[in-house]
């Protein structure tokens, strides 16, 4: 019977108990024995196959690290072959995005010369023919804007460049020399800091862009008025934070004009005046007393005629006596406007047959001041000729009356009156007393309709200048 395979002596001597219990065995020698014939050939064995086993893993493992070193070599290849076509690639696309950021940085030097160069007809030339052709544009639209601001510069107007909230952005010369102000002074500096006296009104008109041909005053850095005639106009696409535009026009000479014209032309009623009480009455009375005394000393049928001479010649007297007193502001001079104005009431109804009335509603003690009192004087007297020359009027009403802050005229009257928008072209009665309303710094408004009458208003203010709100009228 084959023993069975052992792996170990002391399974063999296990086995041997348990097989042989009985026979005596030399144990040293079947030791050796199985140690040289079974132990040694299977250790043997067990170590060539490990061995073999040993070398097919060096083997296997270098083969796996050949391999991960080709499939590295390989990556590292395709990584660099990628990353030189990523390179070429993106030279082509990134200089002319170079050249752009070039060219804007040129352009933010002011460079508007530069023009960029790409071939070819993908979408990065179309991008560069798009900016060169911005470029051009823009160079065209900077010129006009710098002539543009050298003629605003050049203008002998005040011109104020305005943001959305009224602050002033820029302005010309010609407001920093007449008012005397620094650039940095105003610039940044609220609309209200050019006014005199602002009228919250007139400044919502000029933020608003209304604002046309409205007379306002300007005030120095010294605190001197500057008349102004001014208009504003709204931007529809703001432009460097200027929304607004405001122009001004210094009305100082033309006041100053105005007022030796109406000086002048109170002097020259004046002198025809005094021509037609001292010259011409004179003359009149003498012929009449001349075909008196012819009368006397003539024949009947002559004497009748010589009577009726002496009628017209007497009319004649009394009409260059009232023309005088119409011209003339005697009566002013003496006693005053209110004194005045109820003697030329009294004239009115005498001369013109007309009924005329003159009431004042005064508070305080009328002040005399020489030169708006005889501005308000003429002002009636052009005010009752219109309306008995162009309205037809059978009864006109003179009032004065007073607020704390500005006097107001009225003349009213049942004339034919017009519509404003059919009115036709002022005459000079009507200009010479905007102009007296504008020499006393006030205002005026003509109200009218067909068949109900005009009425002229005249506000005056009582300081000679406004010293809060007009839009309080």
């Amino acid at each position: 019977q084959r023993m069975p395979s052992v792996s170990s002596l002391k399974q063999l001597r296990a086995f041997h108990r348990d097989f042989f219990p009985l026979h005596r065995t030399n144990w040293l020698k079947l030791e050796e024995k199985f140690q040289k014939e079974v132990i040694l050939p299977l250790e043997s064995l067990l170590l060539r196959e490990r061995e073999k086993l040993q070398k097919g893993q060096r083997e296997l493992l270098y083969k796996s690290v050949e391999m991960q070193k080709m499939h590295f070599m390989a990556m590292a290849l395709v990584l660099l072959l990628s990353l030189l076509l990523g390179f070429l690639t993106s030279r082509q696309i990134l200089k002319p995005l170079e050249e752009l950021g070039r060219g804007a940085r040129e352009i933010g030097r002011g460079n508007f010369d530069v023009r960029l160069e790409h071939r070819g007809k993908d979408e990065l030339a179309k991008l560069i023919s798009t900016f060169n052709h911005m470029v051009a544009q823009l160079k065209e639209t900077t010129i006009h804007a710098k002539s543009l601001y050298q003629i605003i510069q050049c203008m002998e107007q005040y011109v104020v460049l305005l943001d959305r909230r009224g602050n002033i952005c820029q302005a010309n010369e010609s407001l920093f020399r007449d008012l005397g102000f620094a650039r940095e002074e105003l610039e940044r500096e609220p609309l209200h800091y050019l006014f005199a006296s602002p009228d919250p009104k007139l400044l919502f008109q000029i933020l608003d862009g209304k604002a046309w041909r409205q007379e306002a005053e300007f005030s120095s850095k010294y605190g001197q008025s500057i008349p102004v005639i001014l208009s504003s106009v709204k931007l529809s696409v703001p432009f460097q934070n200027v929304a607004l535009v405001l122009t001004a026009q210094n009305i100082a000479e033309r006041k100053k004009l105005e007022k030796q014209i109406l000086e002048a032309r109170d002097e020259e009623r004046q002198r025809l005046a005094q021509d037609l009480h001292d010259s011409l009455g004179q003359e009149l009375v003498g012929i009449k007393f001349m075909l008196e005394a012819i009368k006397a000393k003539a024949e009947k049928g002559l004497s009748e005629k010589l009577q009726k001479a002496c009628k017209l010649l007497e009319r004649a007297v009394q009409n260059a006596k009232s023309m005088a007193e119409g011209l003339s502001s005697v009566e002013l001079e003496r006693q005053g406007l209110l004194s005045a104005l109820s003697s030329f009431a009294l004239y009115v109804e005498k001369v013109f047959s007309v009924s005329c009335q003159f009431f004042h509603a005064l508070k305080s003690p009328f002040r005399k001041d020489s030169f708006r009192d005889l501005q308000l004087y003429r002002i009636v007297q052009e005010a009752v000729q219109n309306s008995i020359r162009h309205g037809g009027a059978s009864q006109i009403t003179i009032v004065l009356d007073e607020t704390e802050e500005y006097y107001r005229l009225q003349i009213r009257d049942n004339g034919k009156g017009f519509v404003k928008e059919q009115k036709p072209k002022k005459g000079l009665g009507l200009t010479f007393m905007e102009y007296r309303v504008r020499a006393l710094s006030g205002l005026m408004e003509v109200h009218s309709r067909p068949g109900e009458g005009t009425q002229v208003i005249c506000f005056i203010p009582k300081e000679g200048r406004w010293r809060g709100k007009k839009s309080s009228l």
